[in-house]
């Protein structure tokens, strides 16, 4: 699983797509990155696509 460490915090995170601009989808409380795969879906093929979990959200 692809993590990030911010301010001694680990992040889950997953990137999608190759394109060279990026869109970044955040959740709200009590979901995960998870809930936007029909947006990534759609969005890969032209852009590079990151979710993640926000701090104590981990998937």
């Amino acid at each position: 699983m692809p993590h990030i460490q911010i301010n001694h915090f680990n992040y889950f995170y997953q990137s999608h797509g190759t394109g060279t601009e990026t869109v970044e989808l955040s959740h709200g409380l009590l979901w995960s990155g998870h809930m936007f795969y029909k947006q990534v879906d759609y969005f890969k093929d032209h852009y590079r696509v990151i979710t993640y979990d926000h701090k104590g959200q981990y998937q």
